[in-house]
């Protein structure tokens, strides 16, 4: 009988310490700061989702965020290494995170060489957000029916490929303050009541792909690229919002989106701190398997 593994990931995927639980996966915490505010997460400190969102509204001074560090990386490592048991860790996409990703392969490093028959296995999700907690609830999945680390990997890659990352915002402000759009598209977007159609392509560089006018228009376009592109006519799809306020134009994106795919499971998620300081409260999201990502 092989050695069995632990799956990791980090706390940007947004899922609650009760989902992750009963997933059986276990999370590194990354962490946000605003000024001299240091909001560990470790230590409890984290605010809420709710309370986030509002004090980023109360507020023009910007929230920061930092990747994982090489002493966490070690310790939550060891946990598993110690035990005889194998690691295989499902974080932030690297691109978006390249101190976490320094941290993890220093910690790797240094744990081989205490620990040289363990396997430690570090794949790029090409994720984040919700996205990167339904890739998660996956992979939980076909652990549980007895997935080993080689089986974990390769349908990690299939899935990271085919796994869309659609998001918008009301408008360019958060955008613009945290450096993912020019002033001149700030601009013409307040100007024209233009709003954005961001993906997270596979090479992890977030972009304005494409713009819509209005609220209605980018919900209707929204609701189109999941019934052009869904893997599955009853495939899973997770929207995702940011402060409460946007409930409503979430509830909306549902209905519109049973319209063309009445078979599809379609769930509710808050984006978190760690993703919300890049993308503001007005934030919505929508996660699923497509034909092409």
């Amino acid at each position: 009988m092989g050695r069995g593994y632990r799956i990791f990931t980090d706390s940007s995927c947004d899922l609650t310490p009760q989902e992750l639980w009963k997933l059986g996966i276990e999370s590194v915490q990354l962490g946000l700061s605003r000024g001299e505010e240091i909001y560990p997460d470790r230590d409890g400190c984290m605010p809420s989702v709710d309370e986030f969102y509002e004090m980023q509204l109360a507020s023009t001074q910007l929230f920061k965020t930092s990747g994982v560090g090489l002493a966490e990386a070690i310790d939550v490592f060891e946990s598993a290494l110690s035990k005889g048991q194998d690691v295989f860790y499902a974080g932030i996409d690297y691109e978006l995170s390249t101190g976490s990703r320094t941290a993890l392969y220093s910690a790797k490093e240094l744990l081989l060489e205490k620990y040289p028959a363990a396997r430690i296995e570090l794949p790029n999700t090409h994720s984040i957000a919700p996205g990167l907690g339904l890739l998660l609830t996956k992979l939980s999945r076909i652990r549980e029916d007895g997935a080993g680390l080689d089986e974990m990997l390769e349908r990690l890659d299939y899935w990271s490929h085919h796994i869309a990352h659609w998001f918008s915002v009301d408008n360019f402000d958060q955008l613009y303050y945290s450096g993912r759009a020019t002033g001149i598209q700030k601009y013409l977007a307040t100007g024209f009541n233009i709003k954005p159609f961001m993906v997270l392509p596979h090479d992890g560089n977030l972009k304005v792909k494409k713009m819509a006018r209005g609220e209605a228009g980018i919900l209707k376009r929204f609701a189109e690229e999941v019934r052009d592109t869904i893997l599955e006519d009853d495939g899973e799809v997770w929207i995702s919002f940011g402060a409460e306020s946007q409930l409503p134009r979430v509830n909306k994106l549902a209905e519109m989106i049973r319209a063309f795919k009445p078979k599809a499971k379609i769930s509710l998620h808050r984006i978190g701190p760690v993703i919300g300081a890049h993308v503001g409260p007005t934030v919505i999201a929508v996660f699923f398997f497509a034909r092409e990502r």
